[in-house]
């Protein structure tokens, strides 16, 4: 199989690979998986973003995004507030101990990035500037 012939399953395999290292590790430090860490860290970025806004950012549909605020809501981290505007439309805010998993995600986040930067040595601008650019294929112009 030549390399292009390839390229999307070692990727696939690349990026679970990442997914469960990370995991361990943010499970292991602050009790929460990197999707539940990411998902803090936008909400900690914005004020009262709604679960739409929250979606849009992490590029995930309604279903998944409702599932995962569920998970973040049931296990004391986020508080979703309705919006005064908009009785519809769900605000999120960190609760204290949300905040409190952010900090304690903070250092495996910092390791699982040096041991990626290392791995890839010289070519890791070359590999961030590439998957930057595969992150908007479903988004043609973008």
């Amino acid at each position: 199989m030549a390399g292009t012939d390839r390229f999307y399953l070692v990727l696939m395999r690349a990026a679970n690979a990442l997914r469960r290292a990370s995991d361990a590790r943010a499970l292991a430090s602050a009790g929460v998986t990197t999707a539940q860490a990411g998902a803090l860290y936008v909400i900690s970025q914005s004020e009262g973003p709604s679960q739409r806004d929250l979606g849009r950012e992490l590029g995930l549909g309604e279903a998944a995004v409702a599932g995962l605020v569920g998970r973040l809501e049931r296990m004391g981290l986020v508080a979703r507030t309705p919006d005064p505007r908009d009785r519809r439309t769900w605000r999120l805010s960190l609760t204290d101990e949300g905040r409190a998993a952010i900090d304690g995600v903070e250092p495996s986040r910092v390791a699982v990035n040096e041991e990626i930067a290392d791995l890839l040595g010289d070519d890791v601008e070359v590999v961030t500037a590439a998957l930057e650019r595969l992150e908007r294929i479903d988004r043609p112009g973008a």
